[in-house]
């Protein structure tokens, strides 16, 4: 019998890294159960799928996220994280750290963009990755399926633009003084104002 989860695992039968994932994240408090992979990929209205592959990257298709088994437990737990709360949360925040990223001219058509995005979220929600900057683009990497270097780059790419177009509308964004502000400056300051905002909105204050 399948009790009311928060997610669905899917993997093949006594699948021993199924187990692992599953176990992990009923102790994150993510109501987990593992399936045994079948002929069709369903999951009732509400819940969502993860799917256990054995190659490739991280990809998702029709709202089913697809995992590679060589990743770690934890990497698999996280990426799964990223999943239930992009899902969760994508009406309030992801808009409100788009208005951060646009107000300092980062343009949306940059792969940076897109990563600073998550990254700002993320570390306005756990601030504790603000200062472990390399931890806070594995996490972003395992979201896109790409490499943290990869990350790293477009990131710092996306501020060399808006710096090099309208550097005063990006200095006019830090409360302090700053020339070409570091990836890690901007994520820290656009996640402090997003944490701002979310308290605001939350509490009215």
């Amino acid at each position: 019998m399948v009790v009311a989860s928060d997610l669905v695992l899917i993997a093949a039968k006594h699948h021993s890294m199924g187990t692992q994932v599953v176990v992990s994240l009923q102790k994150l408090g993510i109501n987990a159960v593992l399936r045994e992979q079948g002929e069709e990929v369903q999951c009732e209205p509400g819940v969502s799928c993860a799917v256990l592959t054995v190659s490739g990257s991280v990809t998702e298709q029709d709202g089913i996220l697809y995992v590679p088994e060589t990743l770690d437990a934890e990497s698999i737990c996280t990426i799964i994280q990223l999943k239930l709360h992009h899902v969760s949360q994508q009406s309030s925040l992801e808009p409100m750290a788009s208005v951060i990223l646009q107000t300092v001219g980062i343009h949306p058509n940059l792969k940076g963009y897109v990563y600073l995005k998550a990254a700002i979220i993320l570390a306005a929600e756990q601030e504790e990755l603000v200062y472990q900057i390399s931890s806070l683009y594995q996490m972003v990497a395992q979201r896109y399926g790409v490499s943290t270097g990869g990350v790293e780059r477009a990131i710092r790419h996306a501020i060399d633009m808006a710096y090099d177009t309208g550097a005063e509308q990006l200095q006019r964004f830090f409360r302090y003084p700053v020339e070409k502000p570091s990836n890690s400056e901007l994520i820290a300051q656009a996640a402090d104002r997003l944490r701002m905002q979310m308290l605001t909105d939350k509490y009215g204050v």
